[in-house]
């Protein structure tokens, strides 16, 4: 059930990293806030997960192999531990300065307020 959930989870980050790069690779504005470098219209998105166990072989290959197929998107990945990850998260997006992909854990639950809105629960 363990390799279920990790595979999952690895599969998600993939999905969300390819379907963003994918939706900023292409021509026309960029208006996605993400940098771009010179009149080739490159862009370089930032990627903050937790993946430090068993699973971040995996998803270091998949971001260079992503990087590797095409020259439009580069993702620059950081791996912190999940308790990092959560503490830098909400500032460094109240700073305008937080990651244009970040992925949540397979264990992170969304606090129960999250989980109650519109479902009738208190």
């Amino acid at each position: 059930m363990r390799s279920l959930v990790r595979g999952r989870s690895i599969a998600a980050a993939l999905a969300l990293t390819l379907a963003v790069a994918a939706g900023c690779g292409g021509g026309g504005d960029d208006s996605s806030g993400a940098a771009a470098s010179g009149p080739s219209n490159n862009v370089t998105l930032t990627f903050w997960n937790g993946f430090t166990g068993p699973d971040r072989p995996a998803l270091e290959a998949i971001v260079k192999k992503f990087n590797a197929s095409q020259d439009k998107v580069t993702i620059n990945m950081t791996v912190m531990p999940w308790d990092v990850f959560f503490q830098k998260l909400l500032p460094a997006y109240a700073a305008n300065k937080g990651p244009d992909i970040a992925v949540n854990g397979p264990r992170r639950r969304p606090p129960r307020s999250a989980r109650t809105v519109g479902s009738g629960r208190r």
